[in-house]
Order: structure tokens, then C-alpha cells, then sequence
């Protein structure tokens, strides 16, 4: 039978607030980039005069003299927009040259789970973002269901811990039934503690906020930059509310025909559905981790300090042996957590996202390989999972999981018993594996949270089709692992008009890392709006 949702979440779980507002400041701007028609309900459609028309109430950012803080108030349910609603704190740093002043530029979040306040907040040695902010007020806010806006959480810390400890790339029966319970409790602390938020904190119901907080700017037109997932929500947005759109910049592009958390499961009554149970989209994630980790065991080699030996053979039976090590005997660590198989291959990924963390993972394998010293790579870990020095988590992972469980087919999902989801994983991780040896039966084990979410997919994954918006201009390394360069090629071959830089380099994020000719290329967009020739790279 179809599991159809039932809505059984608790509004008292939600945090339900009131607008606050105030007088709205001027936001005239000299040289805007273009102007649009101002929004107007549509006949038969919610009406949403109540947020369109609220003023934010600015005051000075405790945290930075320059910029201002304040908040909007959007409806957890845009279809019933009477109900409830929550608070999504807002950042902006006025333009520094006012008299040339563009309009807004904002930072849609990536992650799932990274902060878009804090990206501005913690922008202000940034050269590049201060180039960008010379004529564009920057804003920054973070998405409903995380950091200061109504944050889901699943687990508590210690539940967190307990959870992260689980071997997911087990090698028996034994150990893919914990995964199983694992997942079990993950899904169900979601469906028990979310409350009604967590069926609202998908990409279509996110930039129904961005378009309110637009509106809240006294803003025609919206000019974005998204980074990695956030580049999702701007395709999202652009899709949506095109006539609003300025200029936009996709860095590190996410393809949303790839997004799907929840994997499609064929029982015949499907005609469109996929031939076997392979999930399309896993391989874009983990096909170039693993030749990342081969490279920056490469890269440590050729130093002769390198703590893994001198060959290429001696750093991969390393790391190798430190594998098999964890998996028989995990690392005690001082906070009393162990050292395991997770830990380490979220470790290893974590590196992947930036070329300075390279020596933190080498230096690591070898303190846990000679001196059973875990302490380096549980650093590495925790900070992918957002847990600090006092073991507190920041939930990024709770909520990670919130947004993309909900991206799937909604045609052919099914809640489906133990046995069955069991059988389709194992499955899929050995064909993972022969994508990916390093990652691949761990990345298809961890992301089975999804079987057993408590709501069904509110958006199934699919290009992301623009009609009548401006020129998009799309940048990313080469060597990205985490949103590779074939899919920000796949992207732009779907945005007609656009152009799509790569830059030579084997991390995460183009702007503002390094290169001065992405930030070139990048700022010179947003102020004149002129893209590069079509096939431009930079070194």
C-alpha cells in the first residue's frame, strides 16, 4: 500500500512568533541592474499580504559594528499561511560606496547546513566579498530549520555521539542491522522532536522565505550568490520567481537532478520509474573524493617530511592499514568517544573540501596508525558534523537530513518493510564500491536514513529549467569532490545563455579561495553584468 503522510506533528514544537516591525529604510540604488513589476497575490491563492508588507526593524550587530541585525516572519506552511509562523534572522552589511550602490546581494545557504548569517557575519577580512560589497548590500540569514532559525534537532548531543559511532560501512549481517536500528532511531528522533517544520524545509517552501525577505528589503529584484548547495536553492529561486531574479552567480554548482535523498524503489506499477534500484545520482558525490584522497596522499609524498613514507605505495598501505585497524580495534579518544571506521572516512571527506586541510589528514593517519592518537582526525570529523570542543552539535546534521529526505520521486516511494530495504542496500553499496573503494559502502549506508523518514518526498529531482531570467554566470574547480565539474557542465548546458568558468584546482568553492581570476570574472559580473567568453578557465 502507499504511506501517505499524516499529520500528526505538534505545533506546540514549533516556535511560533510574531512580526516585529518597524519603519523600512530607504533602499534607493543608482545603476540598479534592472527593476521589476511588484508582486501581487494571485486570484485563489493564499494570501500573503501580512509577510509581503512587513518592514524589517534593523539595529546594530552586536558581533560586527558595520553590519545590522534584524528578522522576518514567514508561515511554516505557505498554503496556510494563517497558522503558524517562525522568525528567520536577517544580517546586512550596508554598501560601502552608497552613491553606486546596486541593490542586495545574498548568500542563499550551502550544506544543507551551513549558516548564511554567519558567512556575512564573518566576512569582513574577505577581500574578495569586500570588493562585492562595495556596491551591494550583503545579507545573510540562515534557513528555516537551522542555526537561528527555529533549528530542527533530532538527537540530543550524547544520542548524536551514539549515533555517529556506528560503523556504516559494516562488513557482515550483524553490522548492517545496526545501521538499521541506527537509522531507526535517527528517523524516528526526527519525527518525534521536528514537529511540524520538519515536512516544511525543502528547496520550494526556502525560497518562498528568500522572495519574502526580498520583499521585506524593498527590493524589485533579488541578485544572489550561491555556493554548493546554496547554488541549489538559487536554480530554485530563479525557477520560481524569475521575474525577480538580478544577477546570479552559481559557485560550486549543485545539480538538482541529482538531489535525491529518498531512493526510488520499482514495483512494477511504475512505467517511468528507474529499470534496476540503483540510485542515478551517487556517483556524481563519490567518484572524486576517492581520487582526492589518492591525491593528497600523492601531494604528501612529494615532501620529505611526509609522515606516510616515501612512495605512493607506502602512504596508501597507511592509510590502508589504518582502515583495518578501526575496523578490529577503534581508537580510544580523550572524550571518551572511539575512534572508528565512520569517524575516519568523515575525516578523510572533510579534507577533501580544502587543500589546507590536506596536512591535517596525513598527519592524522599517521598519530593514529604509530601512536593511537585519533585526536587529529576526530577534529577533521567534527567539524564536518558541526560538534565543538564541549561536544555540543550545532544539528547541521539533523538538518541535513530534513532537507534531503525530501527530495525523491513521490510516484513511486513506499514505506517498505526491514528486510527489503536491507536487501536494496546491500545491493547498492556493492555497486558503490565499484565506483567508489574508499567511500562507497560507507556513503551508501549512511544515506539510508531516508528508507525509513517519516514524511514522504515533497520534490522529486530534475533539471531545473529558467525561462526569461538574466544571463547566469556558473564557476567551479575542476577537481571538486564534492559538486563536481560534470555537474555544473550539466547545469549550464540546461541554462541557456549562460556560461560556465572552471578553474584548475582540487577543492571546494571557486570565489574567494585563491584565485584571482575567478574573483575577477566573479565581481566584474555583479557590477557590470557582462559575462566572460564562453570556454574561459583560469589557472
Amino acid at each position: 500500500m502507499v504511506w501517505k503522510p499524516q499529520r500528526l506533528l505538534a505545533l506546540s514544537m514549533v516556535a511560533v512568533v510574531v512580526a516585529g516591525c518597524g519603519d523600512r529604510e530607504s533602499s534607493s540604488a543608482s545603476e540598479s541592474p534592472s527593476s521589476a513589476s511588484a508582486v501581487v497575490a494571485s486570484p485563489g491563492r493564499p494570501n500573503l499580504d501580512q509577510y509581503l508588507d512587513q518592514d524589517v526593524d534593523w539595529s546594530t550587530c552586536p558581533q560586527r559594528a558595520d553590519a545590522q541585525c534584524g528578522s522576518i516572519t514567514v508561515p511554516i506552511d505557505y498554503a496556510r499561511p494563517d497558522d503558524a509562523s517562525i522568525e528567520i534572522p536577517v544580517i546586512r552589511v550596508p554598501a560601502t560606496d552608497p552613491d553606486r550602490r546596486l541593490g542586495v546581494l545574498t548568500f542563499p545557504p550551502g550544506g544543507p547546513g551551513s549558516s548564511g548569517f554567519d558567512y556575512v557575519l564573518n566576512s569582513g577580512d574577505d577581500p574578495a566579498i569586500t570588493r562585492l560589497g562595495q556596491r551591494y548590500d550583503l545579507i545573510g540569514w540562515d534557513p528555516r530549520g537551522f542555526g537561528r532559525s527555529a533549528a530542527i534537532q533530532c538527537l540530543s548531543d550524547d544520542e548524536m555521539d551514539d549515533y555517529l559511532a556506528t560503523d556504516f560501512a559494516p562488513t557482515d549481517d550483524a553490522g548492517v542491522e545496526r545501521v538499521i536500528a541506527a537509522q531507526h532511531e535517527f528517523a524516528d528522533g526526527c519525527a518525534r522532536n521536528a514537529g511540524l517544520l520538519l515536512g516544511f524545509v525543502g528547496p520550494e517552501t526556502v525560497v518562498k522565505d528568500m522572495d519574502i525577505l526580498r520583499s521585506a528589503l524593498d527590493e524589485e529584484r533579488l541578485n544572489i550568490l550561491g555556493i554548493s548547495y546554496g547554488t541549489s536553492l538559487a536554480q530554485h529561486y530563479a525557477q520560481q520567481f524569475g521575474d525577480r531574479l538580478g544577477r546570479m552567480v552559481l559557485d560550486s554548482v549543485d545539480d538538482p537532478a541529482t538531489d535525491a535523498g529518498v531512493e526510488s524503489y520499482d514495483d512494477g506499477s511504475n512505467p517511468a520509474a528507474p529499470e534496476d534500484d540503483s540510485d542515478p545520482g551517487f556517483s556524481s558525490e563519490v567518484d572524486d573524493p576517492d581520487k582526492i584522497v589518492d591525491m593528497i596522499l600523492t601531494r604528501c609524498i612529494q615532501q620529505p617530511d611526509c609522515p606516510l613514507g616515501g612512495d605512493h605505495d607506502a602512504a596508501r598501505a597507511a592509510l590502508s592499514a589504518l582502515i583495518d585497524k578501526v575496523i578490529a580495534s577503534p581508537i580510544p579518544l580523550p572524550d571518551g568517544r572511539k575512534l572508528g571506521i565512520s569517524m575516519l572516512l568523515t575525516a578523510a571527506f572533510q579534507a577533501t573540501y580544502a587543500e589546507e586541510e590536506w596536512p591535517a589528514l596525513t598527519n592524522g593517519i599517521a598519530d593514529a596508525l604509530n601512536g593511537d592518537d585519533g585526536t587529529k582526525l576526530a577534529s577533521l570529523a567534527d567539524y564536518f558534523d558541526g560538534r565543538d570542543s564541549s561536544g555540543h552539535y550545532n544539528h547541521k546534521r539533523d538538518y541535513f537530513w530534513s532537507v534531503l529526505c525530501l527530495a525523491g520521486d513521490p510516484g513511486v516511494y513506499r514505506k517498505r518493510s526491514d528486510q527489503e530495504i536491507t536487501a536494496h542496500l546491500n545491493r547498492e553499496a556493492s555497486q558503490s564500491a565499484s565506483h567508489s573503494p574508499l567511500f562507497g559502502v560507507f556513503d551508501a549506508y549512511s544515506r539510508s536514513v531516508c528508507s525509513f523518514w517519516p514524511l514522504p518526498p515533497t520534490v522529486a529531482p530534475a533539471p531545473i529549467v529558467l525561462d526569461n531570467v538574466p544571463p547566469i554566470l556558473l564557476v567551479n574547480n575542476t577537481g571538486d569532490p564534492a559538486t563536481p565539474a560534470a555537474d555544473a557542465q550539466r547545469v549550464a548546458d540546461a541554462l541557456k545563455g549562460s556560461v560556465l568558468v572552471l578553474s584548475q584546482r582540487d577543492d571546494h568553492d571557486a570565489f574567494g579561495h585563491g584565485s584571482q581570476c575567478i574573483d575577477d570574472i566573479v565581481v566584474n559580473y555583479f557590477f557590470d553584468g557582462t559575462l566572460p567568453a564562453a570556454g574561459t578557465r583560469c589557472g
